[in-house]
C-alpha cells in the first residue's frame, strides 16, 4: 500500500483510491476498494481535517481489514495527517 497526502484548503479529508490492474478480475479490485473504504469511514474520525488523501492498494488476493487499517493508520501517522 502507498499512502499520499496534500492539504486541500477544505474542511473536508477526501479520499482517492487505486487498486493496480494486476489484481485479478474487476470483482476482485471491488471488493478490495469497498474493503478499504469501510476502513477509512471507520477511521475518518482520527484524521485530520482539510487533506486529499491518495491510496494505491497493490496486488491482494486475500484482503484483510484489520491489517489494511493498521497499515493505513501507520502511514497517515508517518505522513502527519493523524489528528493530536
Amino acid at each position: 500500500m502507498s499512502v499520499g497526502a496534500l492539504p486541500n484548503r477544505l474542511a473536508v479529508t477526501r479520499l482517492g483510491l487505486r487498486v493496480q490492474r494486476g489484481t485479478k478480475g474487476a470483482v476482485i479490485r471491488n471488493r478490495v476498494k469497498r474493503v478499504f473504504r469501510s476502513v477509512y469511514r471507520r477511521h475518518k474520525t482520527a484524521l485530520t481535517p482539510g487533506y486529499d488523501i491518495v491510496v494505491v492498494l497493490r496486488k491482494t488476493a486475500d484482503v484483510i481489514q484489520d491489517s489494511l487499517a493498521k497499515d493505513f493508520l501507520t502511514a497517515c501517522h508517518s505522513l502527519g495527517v493523524l489528528a493530536k
